[in-house]
């Protein structure tokens, strides 16, 4: 039986890449921001100090690699994007799968008898980076940062 599966908007973050946990380094996470928000970051990076986000971890200055505004059409933020491009997608995290059937625009793909196709192993970072947009709802504007492994 075929079925349209919705990933649209359905998490508050989104855990694009694991670091190795024996070192102690972080994972990278992706979660929608307000300009509320924006301007509360904007205060850390020129004074210091931390901030709680919507998904309740609390973030320092050393903590965020990207935040603000994103267009994925705008071939300037793309090329902003490619310099996080190991940060987005780690190539030794384990399972980033997309299904092959994955639509960036309507945020769906197709499962058919309960399965959908597609490769484990993601090594596209843009692809990886419009499928956990896409899980967070495509908002305006965005924060990716590091937080530490729980054990």
């Amino acid at each position: 039986m075929k079925k349209i599966i919705d990933v649209l908007g359905k998490t508050k973050f989104q855990v694009l890449s694991r670091f190795n946990t024996e070192t102690k380094t972080p994972c990278v996470i992706i979660e929608p921001i307000t300009e509320e928000i924006e301007d509360k970051i904007d205060a850390i990076i020129k004074y210091g100090g931390a901030v709680r986000l919507k998904s309740r971890h609390i973030v320092t200055k050393n903590n965020i690699y990207v935040y603000g505004d994103i267009n994925i059409k705008s071939k300037a933020d793309i090329n902003y994007l490619d310099k996080f491009k190991k940060i987005i997608l780690n190539p030794y995290t384990m399972c980033t799968f997309i299904p092959t059937s994955f639509d960036y625009k309507t945020g769906t793909y197709i499962e058919i008898d309960g399965l959908a196709k597609g490769s484990p192993f993601q090594s596209n970072y843009l692809a990886w980076f419009k499928w956990n947009y896409c899980h967070i709802g495509k908002p305006k504007k965005i924060v990716i940062y590091h937080y530490p492994n729980r054990k």
